[in-house]
């Protein structure tokens, strides 16, 4: 949020010069019920921009360190990182290597709750590989194929007479289904049914 700062300082200070003293961060959250604020000079901002600038060009020379966690959900790679890969894996690792037996309850609760990020990890990883295949990127063994459309009636009413006046039973035409017992019991009333 701090680099959108210096961008918009970036963009207005020729505007409004020295009028621009403090900028002030938001963070606007309303289904969590939360609103945090963050503010600092304009001296301040632009030494942590200056601070940050060897990270940066590390990071998009694709350098650098990568580290996996929560906040992989609104990086770019999610989905194609390796760190994440592996992060998704690890807490998986102690499971190949035990011998063969059932899971006990506590072990299976231990992995459902570490599966959700496992299962994070794998929707990411079908998305990635849904926009790489629609570029034109082979992904071996995977192929995007036209979707099973579902076909509908523009007019149905007007159908189904053209079909009956045409001769076609109307049996053929209409499944015949019995209403479900709840359905029966409410239009019976509840003595009536159980007779």
């Amino acid at each position: 949020m701090v680099l959108y700062a210096l961008g918009a300082l970036k963009l207005y200070q020729p505007i409004f010069g020295k009028a621009i003293r403090k900028i002030e961060m938001c963070i606007d959250q309303p289904r969590l019920n939360t609103y945090e604020n963050w503010s600092c000079s304009i001296d301040e901002l632009l030494a942590w921009g200056e601070s940050i600038k060897p990270k940066a060009q590390t990071a998009y020379a694709g350098e650098g360190e990568f580290h996996a966690d929560d906040w992989c959900r609104f990086c770019r790679a999610n989905g194609s990182c390796r760190a994440q890969t592996i992060s998704a894996f690890e807490d998986f690792a102690e499971v190949v290597n035990s011998p063969p037996a059932l899971l006990s309850p506590e072990e299976t609760g231990d992995y459902l709750k570490k599966g959700a990020t496992l299962t994070a990890w794998y929707e990411a990883l079908k998305q990635s590989a849904f926009v790489k295949l629609l570029s034109d990127c082979r992904i071996p063994g995977y192929k995007i194929v036209e979707g099973r459309s579902s076909r509908t009636w523009t007019d149905q009413d007007a159908a189904l007479e053209k079909l009956q006046a045409a001769g076609i039973e109307r049996a053929v035409i209409y499944d015949s289904v019995p209403k479900s017992l709840a359905k029966l019991e409410k239009m019976l009333g509840v003595a009536k049914f159980k007779e």
